[in-house]
């Protein structure tokens, strides 16, 4: 599964670059509108991996409380690790989200 999952992880990079350079050379109302909405189905991605606690091992609670709880320690990673950066990630999603949808209703 960690094979398939770095792959997942190139593909989400390569659309983000996608969409980034998209906006920086187009910008408008369509390119804003997939920017946002790329931005809400990565959160709902993030947050949808819980589903894959058991298959590691982990009840769902467990497996959400070990991607979403920067304060838990789960050896042999340090505390924050991958919590922090995964709500991280989830805080530039929303922020892309609201700018996008800022930008797109200032656009003519």
């Amino acid at each position: 599964m960690s094979g398939t999952h770095a792959y997942g992880l190139v593909a989400f990079m390569t659309i983000d670059f996608i969409i980034a350079v998209l906006l920086l050379t187009r910008p408008s109302k369509m390119a804003f509108t997939i920017a946002a909405a790329w931005s809400i189905l990565r959160i709902v991605i993030q947050i949808a991996d819980v589903y894959f606690g058991p298959a590691m091992g982990l009840s769902y609670g467990d497996f959400a409380n070990y991607l979403f709880n920067p304060t838990m320690v789960t050896a042999p990673n340090p505390p924050g690790i991958p919590a922090a950066l995964i709500d991280l990630i989830i805080i530039m999603q929303v922020i892309v989200v609201g700018v996008s949808l800022s930008a797109r209703s200032a656009q003519k």
